[in-house]
């Protein structure tokens, strides 16, 4: 590839010299990874990686021989699918205690970031859904999974258009101002695109430093760097790094650590929070300033990101090694095995069609293969000089075990296959079922630890990047004062759908430097309840507040099955048959009222129209043999309180009073 004709970036000896010293890191961190290691079976992770993705994909290998047969049985694919789909439908909310400088727990501000991390995921460019999947599969199939937490703004511009025709000179549109989009994102990385420092270093936070590699349209560069005063520097194209021998290229730009198509641009970020130092790197050109001296050079601020000097990347590990910064995966422990059932399952399908079709020797004219169809008639040949060659008995019975034994050790590698929704063989009682669960979600332990300590990380990483950028002033407002007009400060106002007090709401969290009152906040909340008809909560934040509190937040992540809400009314109901059929003998009753709403609310009806007010029957008779009737004064009442219509419709007229 030649030398593009951009002129090269003026860089100062601190630059220079900061450059030489980065480039060097980064061709560091590449030889690591590309040297062959034992944890990689003695070849290298790019190696590794390939082996680990086509053994997760089912890879349908070509022929190596004609009387070859091209089979696969895909088991590690299906534990693969089977194990990623488990850890989907584990409930991973989050709970997050936050405390003060003196360690002081305050709890309503806890439940604020809770609910503003739900918020950032629900607008999160990217359905969230499908990238958790996508970041599953990643940790299962190469056993470990990078993703960085980021904040991009891009600038958009803004187009109106002002007349509509059928020919060119009768449309028209008018420019506006470019408009700054700013989006809080999860970004997944591939593995190969991660340099560490020190791949003996199995923790993350303590790598010495690490890059992290992208490749992106140069359009969608042009929107994020086109205005930075390098991005003129930028070049199209580029040679790749391999060694000493470019490691000095005299021009200081125009390389890439992995060879590209053109028209794409290369997308280095370098972390360093031992130093607190960071550097974006565009097809060679470094695109932040570096200040100091050439001794003690002075990085653009990594704390710039998330307001500390952290790397804003996570990692889950399928299981952690004590010396090593790789893991693991499901396809690099089964893949051994795997093969050999392939193999198996060809000599299988081999053998089987040998017995149908079996080798034969003839004494007499050639024959074709159609004389082995049903139903075939071939004229003038004897019988007698047909004779098959060698045995052709099909596949035994101890073969069939043999293929079997082999799945076993994939099971028990992996997961059982009650897991899988397969049937055991043999009759099976419920409890032998459930203890096989038990066993496989005892295996499966490492990798649900694996997976929480993943999104835990996330979680902190989000905290920081909400704190650092949605507190940040959005706009300002002009209200008229006697001497004019007087700047007003505008933040970000999130609303989200969340439970308040155990039931269904909405909470209002308004970043503001002006915080009203109880009094106020307890007004506005009584007044936003009645116009939407639902509870609502409202939050002020001070984001120079919380800023300079500087508090500590704890994530706890509690991996439970979900729930449907299906499920949830199978279980209420079972839980009402089970305790009339265990405590009314002895004469304790459940709560009818209650549990005649409860059923209603969670099959999704309204209780309120669901359930007809009629006397009950059982009342009804006592009273009649007391002398009353329902209707009249002295009627007795339902036990156990009110119904939840009833509390509903108390709650209401408190609320809006």
């Amino acid at each position: 590839m030649h030398k593009s004709a951009i002129n090269p970036p003026k860089y100062s000896d601190v630059e220079k010299s900061f450059y030489s010293t980065l480039k060097e890191r980064l061709l560091s961190a590449k030889r690591q990874r590309d040297t062959s290691y034992p944890e990689f079976d003695d070849t290298t992770y790019l190696r590794w990686r390939e082996e680990n993705y086509r053994a997760r994909n089912a890879y349908l290998r070509a022929r190596k021989n004609e009387q070859d047969t091209r089979v696969v049985t895909g088991t590690t694919r299906e534990k693969v699918n089977t194990i990623g789909s488990f850890i989907l439908s584990l409930n991973l909310e989050p709970d997050i205690e936050a405390y003060d400088m003196n360690d002081r727990f305050v709890q309503e501000f806890g439940l604020v970031l809770e609910d503003l991390v739900k918020k950032s995921y629900e607008v999160e460019i990217g359905d969230w859904d499908v990238k958790e999947m996508l970041l599953v599969d990643e940790f299962l199939t190469h056993g470990d999974v990078f993703a960085e937490e980021r904040y991009d703004q891009v600038l958009i511009p803004e187009k109106e258009l002002t007349e509509m025709g059928n020919s060119f000179d009768k449309i028209k549109w008018e420019n506006r101002l470019d408009r700054v989009l700013g989006s809080i994102t999860t970004q997944m990385l591939n593995g190969a695109n991660v340099y560490l420092g020190n791949i003996r270093e199995p923790i993350l936070e303590k790598q010495p430093f690490i890059g992290i590699r992208r490749v992106i349209p140069r359009s969608e560069a042009v929107t994020m760097y086109g205005e930075w005063e390098r991005w003129k520097n930028v070049p199209d194209t580029l040679i790749e790094i391999n060694g000493s021998e470019n490691a000095d290229y005299a021009e200081w730009y125009g390389w890439t650590l992995e060879e590209f198509k053109n028209n794409y641009t290369e997308e280095i970020r370098f972390f360093d929070p031992w130093t607190n130092s960071f550097q974006i790197i565009l097809n060679g050109v470094m695109m932040l300033p570096v200040l100091g001296t050439v001794e003690k050079p002075n990085c653009f601020p990594l704390s710039a990101l998330l307001g500390e000097s952290v790397y804003p990347l996570a990692q889950g590990s399928f299981e952690k090694r004590p010396d090593f910064a790789y893991s693991p995966s499901v396809p690099s422990k089964t893949k051994c095995d795997q093969a050999v059932m392939d193999e198996m399952m060809r000599a299988i399908v081999l053998k089987t069609q040998k017995s149908f079709m079996p080798p034969l020797a003839n004494r007499g004219k050639a024959l074709s293969k159609k004389v082995f169809f049903p139903g075939t008639i071939t004229d003038d040949v004897n019988p007698e000089h047909i004779s098959e060659i060698g045995r052709n008995e099909g596949v035994t019975q101890s073969e069939f075990n043999t293929f079997q034994f082999l799945k076993s050790i994939v099971d028990e590698k992996t997961i059982s296959p009650v897991m899988e929704g397969q049937a055991m063989p043999g009759k099976q009682t419920a409890r032998e079922i459930v203890e096989l669960k038990q066993q496989s979600m005892m295996k499966a332990g490492k990798i649900i630890i694996g997976w929480t300590s993943f999104r835990k990380k996330l979680i902190h990483l989000r905290l920081s990047n909400i704190l650092k950028n949605w507190t940040e002033q959005e706009d300002v407002k002009l209200i008229p004062v006697e001497e004019g007009a007087k700047a007003l400060p505008q933040y970000k106002t999130v609303s989200v759908a969340t439970s308040i007090e155990g039931r269904d709401g909405r909470r209002i969290i308004k970043f503001n430097q002006n915080v009203l009152s109880d009094e106020q906040t307890m007004a506005e909340e009584e007044l936003l309840s009645s116009m939407h008809g639902e509870t609502v909560r409202v939050n002020y934040v001070n984001p120079d507040m919380i800023k300079a509190l500087r508090m500590t937040y704890l994530v706890n992540m509690e991996p439970t099955q979900k729930e449907t809400g299906v499920l949830r009314a199978a279980k209420f109901e079972e839980l009402v048959q089970k305790s009339l059929a265990i405590f009314a003998p002895f004469g304790k009753m459940p709560n009818m009222d209650y549990a005649g709403d409860r059923m209603a609310q969670l099959n999704g009806e309204s209780p309120e129209r669901f359930w007809q007010q009629t006397p009950n029957p059982m009342q009804a008779q006592q009273a009649q043999m007391q002398g009353q009737m329902p209707g009249q004064e002295g009627q007795l009442q339902p036990t156990g309180g009110q119904g939840i219509n009833q509390q509903a419709q108390a709650e209401r007229q408190t609320l809006t009073q």
